[in-house]
């Protein structure tokens, strides 16, 4: 997924953030198909964040350790915090001359909302680009969380092959789902080499079983 003009994709970042935002079926389901039901996300993660190790399920290169980071998880659509995300990084490798391929896994764990309980694994490879023109920083407006703004030193992009289910694992409503998600980033990777400062968003779609949507809502009634 080289990309070689990164100004171009800057410029894809935003105007995508923006065409995602004004989209009116996000975080909405469709009609129930084959036991299965469809359901998009947009979700964000920012901020500054300390690394630090953990474990993923072994990627493609059997890699097992990753460089992390942890955040609130941010329903764009409604503006609320819906639980926390832990973002990791591997299998780092060139990709060009200043380029770098990497895999992404990102745990959700959503303690807030219909899904309260669940977790939901994503994984996907994606490139990573040093902005090239310009010194653009960037703060996402929310009244949910406190945002500080931030430089963005590198472009990150994860992309869905075709066919491809992204999902890793899930649990709760996400207990057998399948589906994908795009990653659009704007990363400061080069300010501190213990932290870095991330504004991702994340739009998904996912294929749910319908039962798991039955049994969340029933245990909801009973909490009542």
């Amino acid at each position: 997924m080289k990309i070689s003009n990164t100004c171009k994709l800057t410029s894809a970042l935003v105007l995508t953030a923006l065409a995602l935002l004004n989209t009116p079926v996000l975080a909405s389901d469709t009609d129930d198909v084959d036991g299965f039901q469809t359901v998009s996300f947009l979700w964000y993660i920012g901020g500054t964040q300390n690394y630090f190790g953990c474990e993923v399920p072994a990627t493609e290169l059997g890699t097992t350790q990753a460089s992390c980071h942890k955040h609130l998880l941010l329903d764009l659509k409604r503006d609320r915090i819906i639980g926390t995300a832990v973002d990791a990084t591997a299998d780092l490798f060139p990709a060009g001359d200043d380029a770098l391929y990497a895999t992404g896994t990102t745990t959700f764990q959503l303690t807030a909302g219909r899904f309260a309980g669940s977790t939901l694994q994503l994984r996907g490879t994606g490139t990573i680009q040093p902005v090239v023109v310009g010194n653009p920083h960037f703060e996402w407006k929310s009244q949910a969380i406190a945002s500080a703004q931030t430089p963005i030193s590198h472009i990150a992009g994860i992309f869905a092959e075709p066919g491809e289910n992204m999902v890793l694992d899930g649990t709760g409503a996400f207990e057998g789902a399948t589906g994908t998600f795009a990653l659009f980033g704007g990363l400061d990777v080069t300010s501190n080499p213990d932290a870095g400062s991330f504004n991702c968003i994340f739009k998904i779609d996912l294929k749910i079983p319908r039962r798991n949507l039955r049994t969340i809502e029933a245990e909801s009634q009973l909490s009542q």
